[in-house]
């Protein structure tokens, strides 16, 4: 989550994140949520039945709100683009559409091109056809550690001291150092 926020405040001080929608207040409460909630209620003994109830009610709000102010994620689509080909003076942009880590066959055509990384993972805004690539932070990784099966990565940790990105596979529990270090061009210390 401090990852993120680093992101955020380098987007907004240098003015060029599109999401505007997506604000530093909202991370800041979810590392909130994450940090008083989640680490202190499951490190301790099981809850009885209204001592649970208690904590979900004094966390339901502040949740509600945040997911509220998130709903705006809904128009976007998760996709990875790996061909394009020019039919009838449009572009047609062969790929994969991600709903979660299941991927279907994706076609799209547009009057104007996609300026994206084949094989990059970006977060797309259908209507207004802007987008962020994910790179470094997602990565969809297929080799021998995987059993050259196509799984999709995130970046869990940075070390800049190391040069190391260490990254998450979503569907199955595999660890991963994941390349593009050198693509994260702001400075952030650790994560």
């Amino acid at each position: 989550m401090n990852f993120i926020k680093n992101i955020l405040g380098e987007a907004e001080y240098n003015n060029h994140l599109f999401i505007s929608s997506l604000s530093i207040k909202i991370i800041e409460d979810l590392i909130s949520i994450n940090q008083t909630f989640r680490n202190e209620y499951s490190h301790a003994s099981t809850y009885s039945k209204s001592q649970a109830k208690n904590i979900i009610e004094a966390y339901k709000i502040k949740l509600h709100t945040i997911l509220s102010e998130l709903i705006f994620l809904k128009s976007f689509n998760l996709v990875r683009y790996n061909e394009i080909e020019i039919k009838n003076k449009k572009y047609l942009i062969k790929g994969e559409l991600f709903k979660g880590s299941i991927k279907k066959k994706e076609e799209s055509e547009y009057e104007e091109i996609i300026l994206c990384d084949s094989g990059h993972l970006i977060l797309l805004e259908p209507a207004d056809k802007k987008f962020i690539d994910l790179y470094p932070l997602y990565q969809m990784i297929e080799n021998e550690k995987t059993n050259f099966q196509s799984l999709m990565f995130y970046a869990k940790s940075y070390s800049n001291s190391k040069q190391v990105l260490k990254g998450e596979c979503i569907q199955i529990p595999i660890n991963y150092d994941m390349e593009g270090v050198d693509k994260i061009n702001f400075s952030i210390t650790e994560i």
